[in-house]
């Protein structure tokens, strides 16, 4: 096992811009435009398949299977925060800071339940379970969770799609908090993402959000002329010299910020029908997610340290990232990922896992009937 020690913040950004629901890989740019702009065939469904994403017809998204009960069992025996009733009375802004850092902190993102079964499993009922379970997932599976849990202690809230710079697919989907502080403002709430951040995105500023740093890793947020909110990551320098024009803004003292997501504030009302259109694109016919975006990823965390595991047929590593902002990687053998997985999560099922080692880290081997 070679364990290599690193003061800067490169490795880990790098991965980051990456597709942030399928693999991390060594050239961003070129991995998020060739997954999001390569054609792809696509066939008829598969009949009676059991999936949320098989019709579009425009009408509102059935509401999300989330009782009272179930949201305040997990405020307290997950989250760990205690009167569930009285977090939206007592201090809503303070309080909501709490809920998005924990959600973040034991949901961990992971592409684990594309091994466990079949995508055609998801829909809301199946990443429910995994959720309340403290498995969490993607954006799919964490990020429609979180806003049924706001609502469930009285925040209102919507959702709003988001897509990357290569496409104009919202192939993520997040959650708005709306008219916290006066009728009208906006919070954004990003549990479910690969890059890690902790608060609630005032959205009160005019043009550029203050530097939010975790990690080490600094993000910023800005405001279009078209409507769009933008979230962007500090590059750097070599990455900078690769980056197009359209990839990066420049903020009010000269520096640049490389894109990672665009939100499509316009589209707030109709986010969940823009992010199930895509998914039910990406996934009908054959039941797997395309074979460009193979790969295992699992981001926790343990002990105040963000662990990130990637796995494909070609390499697999675990990287730890440490509050004191050095990080260490580590090259692994297909044991040795599921030995050191075991050890650092001993109570997270290994079922998916050991699939994933079974399938060589392969999603698109996983066939609609498994």
């Amino acid at each position: 096992m070679n364990i290599l020690a690193y003061k800067s913040r490169g490795f880990m950004n790098v991965s980051y811009r990456a597709y942030s629901h399928t693999c991390p890989c060594t050239s961003p740019i070129a991995a998020t435009r060739t997954l999001l702009t390569k054609k792809t065939d696509f066939i008829t469904p598969r009949k009676n398949a059991d999936v949320t994403f098989d019709t579009f017809s425009g009408a509102e998204h059935p509401p999300y299977p989330l009782s009272r009960r179930e949201a305040f069992s997990f405020v307290e025996n997950v989250l760990g925060l205690e009167h569930p009733d009285t977090l939206f009375k007592t201090d809503p802004i303070q309080n909501l800071t709490k809920i998005a850092e924990r959600m973040k902190k034991v949901s961990p993102f992971t592409t684990m339940q594309f091994f466990d079964g079949s995508p055609f499993q998801i829909n809301d009922e199946y990443c429910k379970g995994h959720m309340l379970h403290g498995h969490g997932g993607g954006c799919i599976f964490i990020n429609p969770f979180t806003k049924a849990l706001l609502e469930q202690l009285g925040y209102k809230t919507n959702d709003v799609p988001a897509r990357v710079v290569a496409s104009t697919d919202a192939f993520h989907i997040s959650t708005l908090v709306c008219d916290l502080c006066y009728p009208g403002s906006l919070h954004l709430i990003e549990p479910g993402t690969v890059r890690p951040i902790f608060h609630p995105i005032s959205l009160h500023f005019e043009q550029e959000s203050t530097v939010y740093e975790v990690f080490g890793l600094r993000n910023k947020f800005f405001k279009r002329s078209d409507g769009n909110l933008v979230w962007c990551m500090e590059p750097f320098p070599k990455m900078l010299e690769r980056l197009g024009d359209d990839e990066v803004i420049q903020d009010s003292a000269g520096k640049k910020w490389q894109i990672f997501l665009i939100y499509s504030l316009q589209e707030k009302k109709m986010g969940r029908y823009h992010f199930n259109k895509y998914w039910h694109k990406l996934i009908r016919g054959q039941g797997y997610i395309p074979p460009r975006t193979h790969g295992f990823v699992h981001n926790a965390y343990k002990d105040g340290d963000l662990i990130n595991f990637f796995a494909n047929k070609e390499k697999k590593f675990v990287q730890i990232m440490h509050e004191d902002s050095t990080e260490e990687v580590r090259e692994l053998k297909k044991e040795e990922l599921l030995t050191f997985f075991e050890d650092k999560f001993p109570g997270f099922p290994t079922r998916m896992l050991a699939r994933a080692v079974r399938e060589n880290f392969h999603i698109s081997h996983v066939s609609p009937k498994s």
